[in-house]
């Protein structure tokens, strides 16, 4: 009932790929306490993506050039944000990678003489190689 209760909430508040983060969290909650034998029964374990945000799709959008000003703005105009994330925006924006893919990344990944930065399919959410600089430039 409590784990229904999480996934239809978080639905309804228009978040369903939330749900479905929640829905694996719990399961490996709920696993690790069954392990231990903390509970006897995973409470999650019945429930499927269907039951929580559903398959979700993949999505190809662009920011538009005012939608960029608009950040921009937005960033230099919010003292709190600070100059460090503001930087590290433009640089996920500039690389087209995901926060953890940059965050993760290895010295032994980047090539500074021909400036590429090469991404194994062991770092990338996809598991699809790929590489950002010089690289790019010729396809």
């Amino acid at each position: 009932m409590h784990v229904d209760r999480v996934l239809t909430r978080t639905v309804a508040n228009g978040a369903p790929t939330v749900a479905n983060d929640a829905l694996l969290y719990m399961n490996r909650m709920f696993k690790m306490a069954v392990r231990n034998h903390w509970i006897d029964r995973n409470p999650a374990a019945d429930f499927e993506l269907a039951d929580a945000g559903g398959p979700e799709v993949p999505r190809e959008r662009a920011l538009s050039i005012d939608e960029i000003e608009e950040l921009a703005g937005a960033m230099r105009d919010t003292p709190s944000f600070g100059r460090i994330n503001e930087l590290a925006v433009w640089l996920l924006l500039a690389l087209c990678v995901r926060k953890m893919e940059l965050l993760s990344a290895r010295w032994d990944a980047f090539n500074l003489d021909a400036g590429v930065w090469t991404l194994r399919k062991e770092s990338t959410k996809t598991k699809a190689a790929r590489c950002c600089g010089a690289c790019m430039q010729s396809q």
